[in-house]
């Protein structure tokens, strides 16, 4: 018996697996349409009932085409906004105030101080104002130049002020404080008061010390401001701190580092400060530290421009001799004369604007811009500086400038200003006498 399937048999169950195939691949294309556009689809924003026209699709696609340059633009502007670097010279600067230690007694020093108005020289009186230059510790040539000027102390005509620097370098400091105080004269602070008093706090904070051979014997100083004010050759210091008594240190510790004197006919509004003031700034902002020790003046923003304008002429001939394939010899002022010529390029109005007092000699005379300042204002708004310190120039006159010290301790001359009021004027006069030398120029600090 033949057992083979017909051959229609064979067909229909080939259709119908086919039809299966077909009917389960359209079964999962539709599921899986549907799944997507009903549950994971976002929702769309409803289109407008208008249909859309050529119009709007023209001004959607030139939309298209314009919003990469309006990017474009866009990050060209933030390009632009971003802040340039400065040059270093054009950096913020500004004058500050001068630090102090943290003490509590006579190290502190009064800024400015106003001096009687019955003391001082004018057309309805006949006072005289005695200013006296840099002492230091010479009591011969004070007491020598106090009697040359007929200085009277009876009766009131006669005052007395120092400009500091009246202690210290010379053998007879505290006998120079004790007849100071005894005429019932006043001064300013200098640099030399100031080291005094500051070594003599120090002195007397540390218990069980060698007062004259150093704070703690051997010892290293407790912090950097201690150790500055004693690693300066403070021995001098220590010898007048431990001389002076403590009257005299609280005499000296009430002084002012400016003394304002007030208006003075041909001399106007008058000053007195140890190391000068600085020029172009108004009173309310002169500090006690150049005042008392201020030498020089120097103007970073100018330093700075020469600074880069050397380095910018040393890379022009760096780059030049390595051009030729030789070194090319520049002299010395050849090359100056470059770094000027460069400054000058570079140099902008406002550079001087900010000034810097420095202790040394290595900025420009300060007395020579006070005076060209002072000379440019209304004659009542012009100030008057009476001053010492200044050992380079020493006999300095300007015309509202008047610097005292003629380095007596150093052998030359002690020096006063006489200022004298009477009813046809007041006038000024200076009057010296000779020292025999104490030091050597050389030692001159």
């Amino acid at each position: 018996m033949n057992l083979r399937t017909p051959v229609y048999g064979r067909r229909r169950k080939h259709t119908v697996f086919i039809v299966a195939v077909l009917v389960i691949v359209a079964f999962i294309y539709t599921s899986d349409h549907l799944f997507n556009s009903a549950i994971s689809a976002p929702e769309q924003p409803p289109k407008s009932e208008r249909p859309e026209t050529p119009a709007d699709q023209t001004q959607n696609d030139e939309h298209n085409d314009q919003q990469p340059n309006e990017d474009d633009k866009q990050q060209q502007q933030e390009e632009e906004e971003e802040p340039k670097e400065l040059d270093p010279a054009d950096q913020p600067m500004a004058y500050g105030v001068a630090a102090r230690p943290a003490f509590v007694g006579s190290g502190l020093v009064k800024r400015i101080e106003k001096y009687p108005s019955e003391k001082v020289p004018s057309t309805s009186n006949d006072k005289r104002l005695i200013v006296i230059g840099d002492v230091n510790g010479m009591i011969s040539p004070l007491q020598e130049l106090l009697g040359k000027v007929g200085f009277n102390p009876e009766g009131g005509r006669d005052s007395l002020v120092f400009v500091g620097g009246m202690i210290s370098k010379g053998p007879d400091s505290a006998a120079v404080l004790d007849l100071a105080m005894s005429l019932h004269a006043t001064s300013v602070r200098g640099v030399a008061e100031d080291r005094v008093l500051l070594v003599r706090e120090l002195m007397n904070a540390k218990n069980g010390t060698n007062k004259i051979h150093g704070l703690g014997g051997d010892e290293h100083a407790d912090d950097e401001l201690e150790q500055e004010h004693l690693a300066r050759g403070d021995y001098d210091e220590r010898i007048v701190a431990d001389s002076i008594t403590k009257d005299q240190a609280e005499w000296l510790s009430k002084l002012p580092a400016i003394l304002d004197v007030g208006y003075i006919p041909s001399m106007q509004n008058v000053y007195i400060s140890h190391a000068g003031l600085i020029p172009g700034l108004d009173m309310d902002v002169q500090d006690s530290w150049p005042a008392m020790n201020m030498r020089s003046i120097g103007f970073p923003r100018e330093e700075v421009r020469r600074e880069t304008a050397k380095q910018v002429v040393e890379d022009r001939l760096r780059k030049q001799e390595e051009e030729r394939g030789r070194k090319k010899y520049i002299g010395r002022k050849a090359k100056d004369a470059l770094i000027q010529a460069e400054l000058q390029n570079t140099a902008k109005p406002g550079d001087r604007d900010v000034i810097v007092p420095l202790d040394d000699y290595s900025g420009e005379e300060w007395a020579t811009i006070w005076n060209r300042i002072e000379s440019e204002k209304n004659e009542n708004e012009r100030r008057t500086i009476i001053y010492g310190r200044d050992i380079k120039k020493g006999l300095n006159l300007g015309k509202n400038s008047f610097g005292l010290n003629t380095k007596c301790v150093y052998g030359e001359r002690l020096t006063a200003l006489v200022i004298a009021g009477s009813s046809s004027g007041v006038t000024h006069k200076t009057v010296s006498v000779d020292c025999e030398k104490e030091l050597d120029i050389e030692k001159a600090n």
